[in-house]
């Protein structure tokens, strides 16, 4: 990119009307906020396993001790990261109107995740308002599920039970065979004793808010920022399309891959936490 490239970019931040923020796993640094991702990143170098062996609501049903133990493994390292400066950038234009008003003088800003570590959310000041919070596609590590009544809530105690504790030693030791966990001994509902899940989309689950991001897009969006992640990335390739057909611009932020992005309007390839915060001219902000 160039310093055109930004001066371009900047013309159309002011010159929108609505703008949607999609942050992917390229916007977390840390690996740990990678692991997290619908438990893709790491599955295939634990215990040799399949992504899809782990992050399926039919393996759970056979084999809740498993699923629990990985996920177990992806809270206790993700617990360790923090937020970057691109999160914070992002957090003080989604929560702060006069951040966005800075650039983007009369713009709308709604700010959509797939991640699910929680740390876009984590990011946010601690007065900010609840609708100005990501919405997760995706859903997140350290919001539980009940298998029965369907009571959700947040969870971020290490461990969640006595039982996983140590297991995540298996994920460093791969030839360390697997614990054998009771399922009345993994974590259960308060409210009527059944199992918890995890609550986050897994394989062949419908991925949370995706019609209402669609709509929004359709109805609304001149302006889609990419950051972490691409066009070729699904539900992405779906919104930017959109976004072409309405005649609005996008704009990948990504470490890698983003000159891949040939049908984005701009493209910034490079660390998110240089290049986005360079771009909405927030360096020594966050």
């Amino acid at each position: 990119m160039t310093a055109t490239d930004y001066v371009e970019f900047r013309a159309a931040l002011e010159s929108s009307k609505f703008i949607v923020i999609l942050t992917g796993i390229g916007l977390s640094t840390m690996p740990a906020s990678a692991v997290a991702y619908r438990a893709r990143a790491c599955a295939n170098t634990w215990q040799r396993l399949d992504a899809e062996e782990v992050g399926n609501p039919d393996v759970f049903a056979e084999d809740p001790s498993l699923v629990w133990q990985f996920y177990h493994h992806c809270r206790e390292q993700v617990l360790k990261a923090r937020p970057t400066a691109a999160h914070r950038a992002i957090a003080q234009l989604s929560s702060r109107p006069e951040a966005l008003k800075r650039i983007a003088s009369n713009a709308t800003l709604r700010l959509f995740t797939k991640n699910i570590d929680g740390l876009a959310g984590q990011a946010h000041p601690y007065d900010a308002s609840p609708s100005s919070q990501p919405i997760e596609l995706y859903g997140n590590i350290f919001r539980v599920k009940c298998t029965k009544c369907g009571m959700t809530e947040k969870n971020t105690d290490s461990p969640m039970c006595p039982a996983l504790a140590g297991t995540e030693k298996c994920f460093a030791e791969p030839q360390k065979p697997v614990s054998v966990i009771e399922e009345k001994d993994l974590p259960r509902c308060k409210q009527c004793q059944a199992l918890l899940r995890p609550d986050v989309v897994w394989f062949k689950e419908e991925i949370h808010h995706l019609e209402r991001a669609a709509n929004l897009i359709s109805n609304n969006c001149d302006l889609l920022i990419l950051v972490g992640t691409g066009l070729h990335v699904a539900p992405c390739s779906i919104f930017g399309e959109l976004v072409r057909r309405r005649g609005g611009k996008i704009a990948v932020f990504n470490g890698q891959g983003a000159h891949a992005d040939r049908d984005a309007h701009f493209r910034f390839q490079g660390p998110c936490g240089d290049t986005l915060v360079k771009a909405l001219r927030m360096e020594g902000e966050v």
